[in-house]
């Protein structure tokens, strides 16, 4: 295994090369100079030297003199491997001292390491080596100190360049704080411009600046700022077209493409405007269209010259960051442009509102009102400008702890308040106030005085209404039970007369028959008007309902009238279901009674069927039957109050339209499906009122 000595004052180029050998299968010993090179040679047996130049303590042309004055190591091959040692001059001196071979940075891995084996390969030859070994001592510090300065002069020539670089950079950093700082104090923007061009004038003394921004209209830009143009050559350009073959700055602006035009007199650029050019003796003028991350031109960055020039890299480098500046400084205009737009258009608002508003503080202190305000109390601005809040309410302005604790919580609070007039009139208002993030409480007041009156009239009227009611409630019950009790008496006397009748009496006892019916219908009817009367004056109560215990119920009271009807009930209730039971039974005693009294006499069988499914959240009734059915032109109006569907009715017209009230007092709904000849079916949906 060879052993290879590698030698610089740099750990990662150390490191690299150790890897790049080690990999290969080299033993690897380093040294960070060359006197700690000579010190690793007397203690190890080294195949071969690989050493930078450029090194503190001793460098690599001294270490590889070294090497070779001592007979013990002029035979080991020593190779450059350097990147700030590069000339000509350079490598010549290291093969006069006598390295096997001279290795500039960078170079590919693989070629090195074809170069290092090359040299092993040939190291029974390294007598051919020292035989290059033809220079004095005299002659070596000779060359030395040649190179040596060389190489201070070089290095002091790029300090020199890098410090330059730096100030540069430096007075790039100073101008762009303090263009920022300009824009952060909200500095008129023809002023933040005229900064940036004087600042770019000062580093390029030859050129003169212009910017010139895009007019609302967007067809022509405008001269914003120039300081060192004549004025009278900017009024003689006026407003610059954007098109092609518009000077340096409207064509920039039309391709969205820097322009550079070094001599005017002689561009077709400049043919509408060389002659005004030429007066002001402006020979060239290179121009930077000003463009937003959108895409959208907002202006040119133009440079003028007396001198027949284009600019540098350097200049268009330099000009780039003003344009960068320019852009940042148009972007906070337009936003602060937009801010007070957004700022007059709240004030205006607030102007024009009809309730008080108020920017205050709790100890009193009015900071701002709108007109409004000071109207609405009495006073005039410059009246209202010395008032407090003191003078304007009574004792504290928010008397609940529990509310004036959610206000310094930043939450919006509503409570009523009185305020008071200059004429020492009291005004009702409804306040809501918050707290802004200025520190300061922002208070909407809106007069309820009309408000206030209106609801009293409202309350006075709600109570003679519900005494209305009230009374006609007593009427209904009390005319219902007047027309009750001879009703009783005349269906008892019908009865009477009817069991005294021969049974050769047939007329009588149909006429009988026929009253006792007019007695029936003149007994639903009240019994209509009644229903309606508690659906529409009394509260829904509910209660748990069992839907088999109701509707057998319903069927009960309805008995009289069947005759051989099937009824079905089917009920599906797993669940408790909570709603007002006497709404209910209105409802089903009002279809079933519909069911039984329009059967099909022409079927031999009368169905009813009901079904009920319920669960937690309402209950769906439906209920079918197969009686003479409703024609479909009719179905829109059989919920209306006297409405009859058929010439077979008998009734009011009352039930369905208070069915439809019931179901709506309960928030359900009702759907019809029917058919002539063949019958009808109601959907109920009810709510679970749990």
């Amino acid at each position: 295994m060879k052993t290879i000595l590698i030698v610089d004052d740099k750990p990662e180029n150390l490191y690299l090369l150790r890897v790049i050998l080690e990999n290969k299968g080299y033993l690897v010993i380093e040294a960070k100079h060359g006197q700690e090179g000579l010190d690793k040679l007397h203690h190890s047996k080294v195949d071969l030297i690989i050493s930078d130049i450029l090194m503190p303590i001793m460098d690599g042309y001294i270490f590889c003199q070294a090497c070779k004055k001592e007979r013990i190591f002029k035979k080991i091959p020593f190779i450059f491997y350097t990147s700030t040692y590069t000339e000509q001059p350079d490598e010549e001196f290291a093969l006069k001292l006598g390295a096997a071979t001279f290795i500039k940075k960078p170079i590919d891995h693989e070629d090195l390491l074809a170069i290092v084996e090359d040299v092993l390969d040939k190291v029974k030859s390294q007598r051919a080596y020292v035989k290059r070994v033809r220079i004095n001592d005299e002659e070596v510090l000779k060359i030395y100190s040649e190179r040596l300065i060389n190489k201070l002069e070089d290095k002091t020539l790029e300090l020199n360049n890098e410090i330059l670089e730096r100030n540069k950079i430096e007075q790039v950093l100073i101008h762009k704080n303090q263009v920022m700082d300009l824009i952060t104090q909200n500095t008129p923007l023809n002023k933040v411009l005229e900064h940036i061009i004087l600042n770019f004038e000062s580093s390029h003394p030859s050129y003169f600046g212009s910017v010139n921004l895009l007019h609302p209209d967007g067809h022509y830009l405008e001269t914003v700022s120039a300081p060192n143009l004549p004025k009278d050559f900017i009024v003689a350009i006026g407003n610059i077209p954007i098109g092609e073959n518009k000077g340096s700055c409207g064509t920039a602006a039309f391709l969205k493409k820097a322009v550079i035009v070094s001599n005017i007199s002689k561009d077709a650029l400049w043919a509408d405007f060389k002659d005004i050019a030429s007066k002001f003796k402006l020979k060239s003028c290179w121009s930077i269209p000003i463009i937003d991350k959108e895409g959208m031109v907002l202006g040119t960055f133009a440079m003028y010259s007396h001198k027949s020039k284009i600019p540098s890299l350097e200049d268009i480098k330099d000009l780039n960051h003003s344009v960068g500046l320019v852009i940042i400084a148009i972007q906070k205009n337009n936003s602060i442009s937009e801010i007070k737009k957004v700022e007059e258009s709240y004030k205006s608002l607030i102007e024009q509102a009809t309730d008080a508003i108020i920017a205050y503080s709790f100890d009193g202190t009015i900071y701002s009102f709108n007109t409004y305000t000071s109207s609405m109390l009495g006073y005039s601005n410059d009246e209202f400008k010395e008032l407090r809040l003191s003078d304007l309410i009574e004792g504290a302005f928010i008397e609940d702890p529990e509310k004036y604790k959610k206000v310094q919580n930043g939450e919006t609070v509503l409570f009523n308040k009185q305020l008071i007039h200059k004429n020492k009139t009291r005004i009702d208002v409804e306040i809501s106030t918050k707290l802004q993030k200025d520190g300061r409480f922002l208070g909407i007041a809106r007069d309820v005085t009309e408000r206030k009156r209106t609801e009293i009239i409202l309350k006075e009227k709600n109570l003679a209404l519900t005494k209305s009611n009230e009374e006609l409630d007593r009427f209904v019950y009390s005319a219902s039970h007047d027309l009750r009790a001879p009703l009783t008496s005349l269906r008892g006397l019908i009865n009477i007369t009817e069991s005294s009748l021969n049974p050769d009496q047939e007329e009588q006892k149909l006429q009988m028959q026929m009253m006792s019916k007019t007695i029936d219908k003149m007994d639903a009817f009240i019994n209509d008007i009644l229903d309606y009367s508690t659906n529409s004056r009394t509260q829904v109560e509910t209660e748990k309902i069992d839907f088999n215990e109701l509707i057998d119920t319903c069927w009960d009271k309805l008995k009289y009238q069947k005759k051989n009807e099937k009824i079905i009930t089917f009920v599906n209730q797993q669940t408790d279901f909570f709603s007002d039971k006497k709404r209910i039974e209105i409802i089903f005693n009002s279809i079933f009674s519909n069911s039984l009294k329009y059967y099909d006499v022409d079927k031999k069988e009368h169905i009813v069927k009901t079904s009920v499914h319920v669960d937690s959240e309402s209950a769906t009734i439906i209920v079918e039957d197969n009686g003479i059915g409703i024609e479909e032109k009719y179905l829109d109006n059989i919920f209306d109050m006297f409405y009859r569907a058929t010439k077979h009715s008998t009734g009011s017209g009352m039930g369905m339209y208070i069915v439809k009230e019931t179901i709506d007092k309960l928030k359900g709904t009702i759907k019809v499906a029917s058919e002539l000849s063949k019958g009808s079916t109601f959907t109920v949906s009810l709510p679970n009122l749990k």
